[in-house]
Parts: C-alpha cells; sequence; structure tokens
C-alpha cells in the first residue's frame, strides 16, 4: 500500500483555488480512489476540521505565536519535519509556491505549482516574494 502525504495547511483557513485544489484532491484520494491500494496523510500544524477520517500528521508551527504569517513561517521549518516524517510516507505532495528547499530523505517529494507570476514579474510583488520565487523555488523544484 503507498501511503501519500499531502501538506494540507491551507485548508485551515478561507478556501481560495489553491485550497479548492488540495481539497479535491484530498478528496478524490479519500474517497472516489480504491483505499486498499493508498493511504493518505493529511500533513499540517494543526488538525483540520474536515477530513477526520484521515490519518493526520502534525508538524509544530514554532512561529503560530509570534506572527499573524506564520502558516507562510511555518514552511521554513518544515524540511526538518519532513525529514522526521518521510519514514511514515512514500510521498509528499506540496501544492505550494511556498519552498520546500531540502529533500525529505526516505519519501519522494511532488511540488505543484500553481502561480509562477512572481517568478516572471518579480517587480509586481514583494522583495520577499521575489526572492523565494527567483532563488529558493529553483532548488525546490530541482530536488521534486
Amino acid at each position: 500500500m503507498m501511503k501519500i502525504g499531502i501538506i494540507s495547511e491551507q485548508l485551515n483557513r478561507q478556501l481560495t483555488g489553491r485550497g479548492y485544489y488540495i481539497y479535491n484532491l484530498i478528496d478524490i484520494f479519500s474517497n472516489k480512489i480504491d483505499k486498499n491500494n493508498y493511504d493518505v496523510y493529511l500533513i499540517n500544524y494543526q488538525n483540520t476540521r474536515i477530513f477526520l477520517n484521515l490519518k493526520h500528521i502534525i508538524i509544530s508551527n514554532p512561529f503560530k505565536r509570534i506572527s499573524k504569517s506564520h502558516h507562510q513561517l511555518w514552511y521554513l521549518y518544515l524540511p526538518l519535519g519532513l525529514n522526521n516524517i518521510s519514514k511514515k510516507v512514500d510521498i509528499i505532495h506540496c501544492i505550494n509556491a511556498e519552498p520546500t528547499y531540502l529533500k525529505p530523505k526516505n519519501a519522494k517529494l511532488i511540488t505543484t505549482i500553481y502561480d509562477i507570476i512572481p517568478y516572471l514579474f518579480p517587480e509586481t510583488y514583494t522583495f520577499s516574494t521575489s526572492f523565494r520565487f527567483k532563488f529558493i523555488l529553483p532548488v525546490t523544484l530541482k530536488i521534486s
């Protein structure tokens, strides 16, 4: 049985385009595909209120108390957490433009980039967003 971990932190807040994509992907794997072949894990920094029938892997968020944008900062901490959980899952699917710049040790990493506008037009974004897309995102793509 293949164990698939899906980074699902987007489900913690109001769903947008990326959130709906993640929701539908998890819904398909959890309800419409033969459950004898796949085991789906939600990777998050907190339990979600949906998909309660699935297994959750919680990777703590050390930034939760110090920043309103703690979900973005969580991605800086995520590589360390992914190495700890990569023994539990075979595949880790990240659906985010936030870079996951370290390859998990024992699992394959799949990265879906939903938006490359900050890469193509960095002048229209903040310095930090432009920096992530220009310099860190290529590393993420290389290890995926």
